[in-house]
């Protein structure tokens, strides 16, 4: 990364760092030092947009960090989004149960990040729901506050309806973007959200289309150590490659 320093983005040094370091090896064979090296780095290469990086991020490190959640999914959050983790503590579980009671429940809309995904059979033996799927989701919105959210069985079976019809995938993906419709309810004393519907559904961020290593044409001086002639035709080769 000390490239940045040179004045370079971070996809010339991608694309080109490979021959960089090809070409300066074989001048320093040649000159037994660096000096005089001028790598022809291009100039004004347009850089990876930042949903780009952070899916470059992903893939080589296992985290992405360039961005923020707007940035990664650009024109998917909303731009008022309400801060859930505020409403959920600042209500009691007493007031939810009184509600319920009263056929009321309290709606909301949030939208966050997968961070996990996990889906397991119904066990308990009294569940009129016994021996069917239902679902745990986890995400992070925009005000970096962890949501929990629970899926039961019909409501997990539309969203993977869902999932392909907006995704294509057979499954929901971490680092999904994700916006539910869901109902306050309580579970042993605790709120939570329970799933309703799904509004809109993003993939990851996408790996940018071109990966390959680049190349320059570049005329290494310096003279040549003394080798057998066939094994300076492979040299000229392997020099004409580079």
């Amino acid at each position: 990364g000390c490239f940045d320093g040179q004045g370079l983005n971070r996809k010339t040094m991608f694309l080109y760092v490979a021959d960089f370091r090809k070409k300066a090896h074989l001048y320093m064979e040649r000159n037994e030092t660096l000096s005089g090296f001028d790598y022809p780095f291009p100039q004004n290469l347009e850089d990876w947009s930042v949903p780009e990086k952070n899916a470059l991020e992903a893939k080589y490190i296992g985290e992405g960090l360039t961005g923020s959640y707007r940035e990664i999914y650009p024109g998917f959050f909303s731009p008022n989004a309400a801060n859930i983790s505020n409403i959920i503590q600042s209500l009691k579980p007493e007031q939810i149960e009184e509600k319920k009671k009263n056929k009321e429940y309290i709606t909301i809309t949030t939208e966050g990040v997968v961070e996990s995904f996990f889906s397991f059979k119904i066990k308990k033996q009294d569940s009129k729901l016994l021996g069917r799927d239902m679902a745990k989701l986890v995400i992070n919105d925009i005000n970096n506050n962890t949501i929990k959210i629970t899926i039961f069985p019909d409501d997990l079976e539309d969203l993977m309806k869902k999932v392909k019809m907006f995704t294509g995938k057979s499954e929901l993906i971490f680092n999904s973007a994700i916006a539910i419709i869901g109902k306050l309810d309580t579970y042993e004393g605790e709120v939570g959200v329970i799933f309703e519907d799904v509004q809109r559904l993003s993939a990851p961020p996408k790996l940018p289309p071109k990966l390959k290593h680049e190349k320059v044409t570049l005329k290494i001086p310096g003279k040549r150590k003394t080798k057998s002639s066939k094994l300076n035709d492979l040299i000229d080769q392997y020099e004409e490659e580079l």
